[in-house]
């Protein structure tokens, strides 16, 4: 008996580990080619923690004084995605939508208060139109699952060990951009990433018993590490926060 059941507490760990191993192929087959026209969307930053990530050399990015931030677009979600986050909440494309919509919105008001919080250094001042000597940053969501309360309600029931945590991690909701930084008056490309983040890892979490929670808290993290970014007179080195362990 004893032996069953540490069987079973090792294949959920080994489940929870391995969750985040189909990161990249998942990513790519959902990058909009139109999006990040141009890009080699295999290449990445070791100084950006995202699956996909591209720097023009030799940018002369003393020339910029700040940063548009354009509205968080959703066009570009596929029509099948709110299969994935079927729940009481999201029980139709419509659904899906609104909530994305909603989602998006506050994607957009973190990003631009976590640059105000930066006090306008290096390039994250935060300008309210595109104009001579201003990045534009541009973000899309690529893929979204929003979190399924019955079933994470369910997993804090399960008496096993470490099956919470396991079970929570298979059904794992999640956020999926595209991000590319231009200068707002040229077009000219400067910049692309792309990454699908998931929330914090906890050993219980309460986020995933509504079904938003999960999704926003993701965006509130980016939202920081975009602003971390361009706090400096150039891309700084970004440390990612996808693998945080933390208890509730």
């Amino acid at each position: 008996m004893k032996l069953r059941r540490l069987g079973m507490q090792c294949g959920l760990c080994l489940a929870f580990i391995l969750s985040g191993c189909a990161t990249h192929s998942q990513l790519t087959a959902h990058l909009p080619q139109t999006f990040l026209e141009g890009v080699d969307l295999k290449n990445k930053e070791d100084r950006l923690p995202y699956e996909h990530s591209w720097i023009k050399p030799k940018v002369d990015w003393a020339k910029y004084k700040g940063v548009y931030v354009a509205p968080v677009r959703t066009d570009l979600l596929s029509s099948d995605d709110w299969k994935l986050s079927y729940s009481a909440v999201v029980a139709s494309a419509d659904d899906f939508k609104k909530e994305a919509a909603i989602l998006a919105t506050y994607f957009h008001e973190q990003i631009i208060e976590a640059l105000k919080n930066e006090k306008g250094a290096g390039l994250s001042k935060v300008e309210s139109q595109a104009g001579p000597g201003i990045l534009k940053l541009e973000i899309a969501f690529t893929g979204l699952e929003f979190s399924h309360p019955v079933t994470q309600a369910g997993s804090l029931l399960v008496p096993v060990p470490a099956s919470g945590l396991a079970m929570s991690t298979m059904a794992n909701p999640y956020v999926m951009f595209a991000a590319r930084i231009t200068d707002s008056q040229t077009g000219e490309l400067l910049a692309t990433a792309a990454d699908r983040r998931y929330s914090p890892r906890r050993l219980v979490n309460f986020n995933k018993l509504t079904a938003t929670s999960p999704n926003r808290e993701v965006c509130a993290l980016l939202a920081e590490e975009f602003a971390e970014a361009f706090s400096s007179d150039s891309l700084t080195k970004v440390e990612a926060t996808r693998w945080k362990l933390i208890p509730w």
